[in-house]
């Protein structure tokens, strides 16, 4: 997890230079970073427990803002 406006700006604004999904000012980054064998059950637990505490907008390199997470 990173915290901080500051912090993540760059890579904001990178993902979204246009700040079509409504990200910029965005102050917490949580990144999963995946290796083996994906278990999509524990990848939705951990979604679901970020969704439940917070506004949360989902990004990956492959997909970019146009991954399949549901926050609600």
């Amino acid at each position: 997890m990173h915290a901080g406006v500051a912090f993540i700006a760059e890579e904001v604004i990178d993902a979204s230079p246009d700040n079509a999904p409504g990200v910029w000012g965005s102050d917490l980054q949580v990144q999963l970073t995946l290796s083996g064998e994906m278990d999509d059950a524990l990848v939705d637990r951990i979604w679901r427990t970020l969704t439940n505490r917070w506004a949360a907008v989902a990004w990956d390199e492959s997909s970019g803002f146009d991954i399949n997470k549901d926050p609600h």
